[in-house]
């Protein structure tokens, strides 16, 4: 009967991103693209310029928190498992086509981000030395639908346990190390309990740490097997886009796989892996202490750019030049599996890549989980919170399958989706493309 119900679920979910998410997402990018003059574009140094300037500012912020810090946090909630993982399905399901199709979503759906945390910042709320904002605090300004802020709010606290990501990070810690299962769900439980209690600062700081040195050591490992599988490049970066207008094309796993599959696929897993249209990205950036909510917003920009573009795009690459898109090894290990080509090491430390990029990510879900918690309940949100994912994380990683646990996440993703696209749309007039207000 349960695995019944979870197959729906995956049915509903496909359904949804082949004929619903997809066309939301592709269209209200587009609006904004052609509202703005592609301002994502136009404006690109203009935006690295005054990022640069949040990561050269020191001092303390007085009320909220430094934006370089909640840029690394909101960032943090990105880069991780989606794209070392969640990206090898993509491309084991909708092949070498679907990198092509997340290159699109990235490039019109990162206005739709910086519209998000537009309204989060222009409709937030000081709460003692912070803020409160997001679709929690926007989606009240929606006349005849202020409801929706209670829904959303709920549907948060579930997104905030992040289930599926948490069986990931102890199946990869206790098989790759040869760890008791027990005390490493306990250590994780554990874990996540002190992010969701000390909040975004926290999150931003572990963040600014890990996130760099990571990048700097995935990528520089990543040109190196490049290097060495240079003269497949060319080929791979060709079948990228021959496939994705003709995935018929394809050959292996995915033979006869139909355009729009490929086309959902891409957009599904440009969404999951940079958080586009939850909610999440709002959540946190409206705890920054910058007031313009255009410069704050346009960091959603280059979340995008690191996270689709270099990140996600290398993790693709390095599966399609080695070739372990298309063997049997298990998507969790395409990536470790194709840098080992070149560094056999990589595979000894993958259990701790996964550990801190996943805590990164699961820490930014928390902490935006019990903020709407509070927003529900606020005198005893934080305990009930507590209570209700230490219950959901020991069921999960000990009486459920990871099908179950990727059917609650993706639900729970989905109708988070349909309502902030709406929000979003409803109050897309408040919304300006500019850094000089």
């Amino acid at each position: 009967m349960i695995d019944q119900m979870f197959t729906f679920i995956e049915y509903i979910d496909d359904m949804f991103w082949m004929y619903g998410g997809t066309t939301a997402i592709m269209l209200l990018g587009t609006y904004f693209s052609i509202k703005s003059g592609f301002f994502q574009v136009r404006e690109f140094p203009l935006i690295v310029k005054n990022f640069l300037g949040y990561l050269q500012a020191t001092g303390v912020a007085h009320q909220g928190i430094m934006p370089a810090r909640v840029f690394f946090a909101a960032l943090g909630s990105c880069v991780g498992i989606g794209n070392l993982v969640g990206v090898c399905m993509a491309l084991k399901m909708g092949g070498p086509g679907a990198v092509f199709w997340m290159w699109v979503t990235a490039l019109l759906g990162c206005l739709v981000k910086y519209g998000e945390i537009y309204l989060g910042m222009k409709f937030r709320i000081k709460s003692g030395t912070s803020y409160n904002g997001g679709p929690i605090v926007y989606l009240q300004h929606i006349p005849g639908y202020a409801w929706l802020a209670g829904v959303v709010a709920t549907l948060l606290c579930v997104y905030g346990v992040e289930v599926f990501m948490f069986k990931v990070i102890t199946h990869t810690l206790v098989v790759g190390w040869n760890l008791p299962e027990l005390p490493v769900v306990g250590f994780l439980l554990l874990a996540l309990f002190v992010a969701g209690r000390e909040g975004v600062r926290f999150v931003g700081k572990f963040s600014s740490i890990v996130i760099p040195f990571f990048l700097v050591v995935y990528l520089s490992l990543s040109f190196i097997v490049f290097i060495k599988n240079i003269t497949v490049l060319p080929g791979v970066v060709l079948s990228i886009f021959m496939h994705a207008f003709n995935p018929s094309a394809v050959i292996g796993g995915v033979a006869g796989t139909s355009l729009i599959y490929v086309i959902s696929y891409g957009i599904r897993r440009a969404c999951y892996i940079s958080d586009l249209g939850i909610g999440y990205a709002s959540m946190i950036h409206c705890e920054s202490a910058e007031q313009n909510p255009a410069r704050q917003a346009s960091t959603a920009i280059i979340e995008m750019f690191l996270d689709t573009f270099i990140l996600a795009t290398t993790s693709m690459l390095l599966v399609l030049v080695t070739g372990v898109w298309q063997s049997q090894i298990d998507v969790a290990y395409m990536v470790p599996t194709a840098i080992a080509t070149v560094f056999p090491f990589f595979m000894y430390i993958w259990p701790l890549i996964i550990f801190l990029l996943g805590y990164a990510t699961m820490s930014a879900f928390f902490s935006v989980g019990m903020k709407a918690a509070l927003y529900l309940f606020p005198q005893y949100g934080k305990t009930l919170y507590f209570v209700y994912a230490g219950c959901m994380f020991l069921f999960f990683s000990f009486f459920a399958e990871n099908t179950h646990a990727m059917g609650l996440m993706s639900i729970a993703g989905i109708l988070l989706l349909i309502f902030n696209m709406f929000g979003i749309f409803k109050l897309h007039h408040h919304i300006k493309f500019t850094l000089q207000e």
